[in-house]
């Protein structure tokens, strides 16, 4: 997962956060810092990991816990997803696999 992190911080245009930079608190560290600002997951079908979006904060969290069901978590591959973007690959795909994701959990 940590080379995953560090090729998000570059696709996310972060590299030059203050926090990576010298005197900064993740300087030398990106891999920590990427693990502090995205979350990623092991898929469930697969066990590879993939990204899942930016960690905003913690709030609902304890309602996520409680609903929480790691059989959930299917990477864009596993999901059936197989679109590709002729200059980003599949790299930027998991929004679309979120998004359903998201909406399939939503009771209303």
């Amino acid at each position: 997962m940590r080379d995953l992190g560090k090729r998000r911080l570059k696709a996310e245009l972060m590299l030059d956060d203050p926090e990576l930079q010298e005197g900064g608190e993740y300087h030398g560290k990106e891999e920590d810092y990427a693990l502090l600002r995205f979350a990623f997951y092991k898929c469930a079908k697969c066990r590879k990991p993939y990204f899942g979006g930016r960690k905003a904060c913690d709030a609902g969290d304890q309602a996520r816990e409680e609903n929480f069901n790691a059989q959930d978590l299917i990477c864009p591959g596993c999901a059936g997803f197989d679109g590709t973007c002729a200059t980003h690959g599949t790299d930027y795909m998991y929004v679309i696999i979120i998004i359903i994701i998201i909406f399939s959990l939503i009771k209303y």
